[in-house]
């Protein structure tokens, strides 16, 4: 009897075990409706969080409870302005924390030679915001919070994923809502904004966000405000509109 109870258990931890197994290396989703936290350790502090549909790359780690992801590129961290290159690296030893000051949390240090992009500095100059490039960085989320998709619909969160962006920005433009010819759609992009030149029209941003959103502007002359990026692939800016309004002063 002890044997087969023996045997039992053996078989269930290594269906566990597998089961854990398989979910490493894997890019986890983080389910609808769901914000979640990430954590330098399990009983860590807090570092940041994530929203629903956040993408995280799984790590090594068996552990029925906890995930151990890398760090998302979108959570933005501190370095001292002395730990930064002058082609925007960092340096070897570099210290990362989550705000301007040696009281904040760390996740870690530099290797050296991984890639940034500077945003503010603080009041004092001694301390730089970055977003990395390349996450080297690792954390933890709980396991329950993660989905995995499979097929197309992961191949296309991971492709969306890998977008290259370049710069990022604050900004406000005015111009004509146009909707884009059907052979010039690209991914969620199906409207621009436009200026008339003469009788031709010119491209001067595209729009990025719910269709339904820019419907109602079709073709009338509008000015918009959010973020401005600029992607890989793209020979214009791609905005991201925050608010939308009449251009009523043009």
């Amino acid at each position: 009897m002890k044997k087969k109870i023996f045997s039992v258990l053996i078989i269930f931890f290594h269906i566990i075990f597998f089961q854990l197994w398989g979910m490493e290396n894997k890019t986890g989703t983080v389910q609808a409706a769901s914000t979640i936290f990430l954590r330098l350790s399990p009983d860590g502090v807090i570092l940041g969080s994530v929203p629903e549909g956040t993408l995280l790359e799984m790590l090594p780690e068996k552990n029925l409870k906890w995930a151990k992801v890398r760090l998302p590129q979108d959570i933005l961290l501190w370095t001292t302005v002395s730990g930064i290159r002058e082609d925007n690296t960092l340096c070897a030893s570099a210290p990362l924390r989550t705000g301007p000051g040696v009281f904040y949390p760390t996740p870690g240090k530099a290797n050296g030679g991984e890639k940034i992009i500077l945003l503010e500095k603080s009041p004092g100059g001694i301390w730089q915001k970055i977003r990395l490039k390349d996450s080297f960085l690792s954390c933890y989320t709980l396991r329950k919070d993660l989905v995995f998709p499979s097929g197309k619909e992961n191949r296309e969160k991971t492709e969306k994923k890998q977008e290259k962006i370049f710069f990022e920005e604050s900004a406000s433009a005015t111009g004509l809502m146009s909707l884009l010819p059907e052979k010039e759609w690209k991914s969620n992009v199906r409207y621009a904004l436009a200026v008339r030149i003469g009788s031709s029209v010119s491209i001067r941003a595209y729009l990025e966000g719910p269709e339904e959103r820019f419907k109602r502007w079709k073709d009338r002359k509008i000015r918009i405000t959010g973020k401005r990026i600029w992607k890989e692939g793209l020979s214009r800016p791609v905005f991201r509109p925050e608010k939308i309004e009449p251009a009523w002063n043009d």
